[in-house]
């Protein structure tokens, strides 16, 4: 019999976000906050009270005058409150993308806006090589980061202590998580914070509004609408509509529509997160011709045509969510004809999305598409023509983590590629949405999930929420070898995945032990990936 080591079973309480859990007059306090004085205990389970909450998965971080609460580009889900002292919200903007740029970028260009109710122009000096960085304060009692925490992106703005003795409360995204699910008062609260943030910060992300003062660009975003298809927590309904899929059944069939194909258009659609699937309609069916990504345009070649001919912009294609999309509609008079000009120019650069992959059998478009495969990041691709099922791949991965394989060399197939049941690091993780204790985040560099064995609990919630089974719980082990076992007897259950060998040298074993160079680690994002 294999030497056990006897331990408590984990729990959700056991390791708290901070050093300790914060004392009883500290959670006292913050719930007197107003974002918190609304707190209601009767909408909470018993055994989860939102005081509990706060002890357990808040902390309470002090700075100084230019401190970096977190940067631009990094990975991190907790969401924050302005106690004492003030916040600048930093936000890098990006120039425009070299295949965006036309002679119009040095000039000086007519805004259309409505401000104050009244439809006026309004003259901006503008400049490639002037890219200025707006930013704005927070003061006491202001919430921020939400909105990357709900979608699960990157920050687009850095967070800056603006006064000696800035304290925040940081609330990691378990806690956050469960106060959203219980309270309506502070999910209204936080959700709209995240549609008005959400607008701006996604004007601002777009090279159309580039170089536009803060009081204009807010002015021309409470004229815009903000609408969300579908939902964060697709994941589950996605696995339920694809288990129960009954004869005739088509993924798309349960996709929201966003533009039908042929629809005139007034707006141009920038997409904040998410994904979303355009389609042509072809003898009376509906079929994938592309898709867009987080920070791409919907819209931008008809609206310009419009302007160029002055004849109606109707939707050259349909636009549905795969599985949740934020989309921010922009009033087609707020636009420049040259700005939409510069976007339609390089979608034709790109070609036509239903021109950009071509394929026999089943197109690739549906393949990654209806699988939802262009969340992943980093998927581990296998060239079967090169494969020789030798498992070199599995063994060294074995060897890496402990003797236990990370990930299943089968998967999803197309043509002569596969793609293994290895983790993804997908663009919305949405196996973390669930977790309890914040065991399973992304580093803030680079993006890759990780999962900390020390504060997961083995209730499989991640294991159970990932729609493309690469998650798995595995028996827990000491760092001696010797299998971790409850006071009853069982066994305790750890989960595990591909971490992408992350810390390292050298990159993932897999892709190292293979001698055939059969195995890529790709960003099923880009479509020629399944080209080669």
């Amino acid at each position: 019999m294999a030497k056990v080591q006897i331990i408590d079973r984990p729990r959700r309480w056991d390791v708290p976000f901070a050093s300790r859990r914060l004392p009883a007059n500290a959670v006292a306090g913050i719930m007197r906050l107003p974002a918190f004085a609304a707190l209601d205990r009767r909408e909470f389970p018993d055994d989860l009270q939102p005081q509990d909450i706060i002890a357990n998965d808040s902390r309470i971080l002090s700075f100084r005058t230019g401190d970096v609460i977190y940067a631009a580009g990094a990975y991190q889900t907790s969401i924050f409150i302005v106690l004492n002292g003030a916040v600048r919200m930093q936000t890098a903007v990006p120039a425009p993308p070299e295949a965006q740029r036309t002679e119009a970028d040095d000039a000086t260009w007519l805004r259309r806006t409505f401000l104050k109710g009244r439809q006026r122009l309004q003259k901006l000096e503008w400049k490639r090589d002037i890219v200025p960085q707006p930013s704005s304060v927070l003061a006491q009692n202001d919430i921020f980061g939400e909105t990357e925490a709900m979608a699960r992106t990157a920050r687009q703005a850095s967070a800056v202590a603006a006064a000696d003795r800035t304290t925040v409360l940081e609330l990691r995204w378990p806690g956050a998580r469960e106060l959203l699910h219980w309270s309506d008062a502070f999910r209204r609260r936080v959700e709209n914070l995240y549609r008005i943030r959400s607008v701006e910060a996604a004007l601002r992300q777009s090279f159309l509004f580039n170089g536009m003062d803060d009081e204009l660009l807010r002015g021309i975003a409470k004229q815009c609408f903000f609408e969300t298809h579908g939902g964060f927590g697709w994941t589950h309904i996605y696995q339920r509509q694809r288990t129960e899929k009954p004869s005739g059944d088509r993924p798309l069939d349960h996709e929201p529509v966003i533009v039908e194909d042929g629809q005139y258009l007034e707006d141009l659609f920038l997409l904040r997160s998410g994904f979303a699937r355009l389609t042509v309609q072809t003898n009376h069916t509906e079929q994938t011709a592309g898709f867009l990504k987080a920070g791409e345009v919907f819209g931008a070649s008809e609206l310009g045509e419009s302007m160029r001919t002055g004849g109606p912009a109707l939707a050259s294609f349909g636009l549905r969510a795969v599985g949740y999309a934020d989309i921010v509609r922009v009033p087609a008079h707020f636009i420049e004809e040259r700005a939409l000009h510069a976007v339609a120019q390089a979608q034709r650069t790109a070609g036509p999305p239903r021109q950009r992959v071509a394929y026999r059998g089943r197109s690739q478009l549906d393949f990654v598409v209806d699988n939802r495969l262009i969340n992943g990041t980093k998927a581990m691709l296998v060239d079967t023509t090169r494969c020789v099922n030798c498992d070199d791949c599995v063994r060294a991965c074995a060897a890496t983590h402990d003797n236990v394989a990370r990930f299943e060399r089968q998967g999803f197939s197309h043509g002569k590629f596969s793609i293994s049941n290895a983790c993804m690091h997908c663009a919305d993780p949405v196996c973390l949405v669930d977790c309890p204790t914040g065991a399973i985040t992304r580093d803030q560099a680079t993006g890759n999930v990780l999962i900390d064995e020390k504060t997961c609990i083995g209730c499989a919630s991640c294991e159970s929420a990932c729609p493309y089974n690469n998650i798995r719980m595995i028996d827990a082990r000491n760092s001696s070898g010797q299998l971790l076992v409850d006071k009853d007897g069982t066994h305790i259950r750890t989960a595990a995945k591909c971490d992408l060998c992350t810390g390292r040298a050298g990159g993932p074993a897999c892709v190292r032990a293979c001698p055939h160079e059969a195995i890529t680690r790709v960003d099923l994002r880009e479509l020629q990936t399944l080209t080669n």
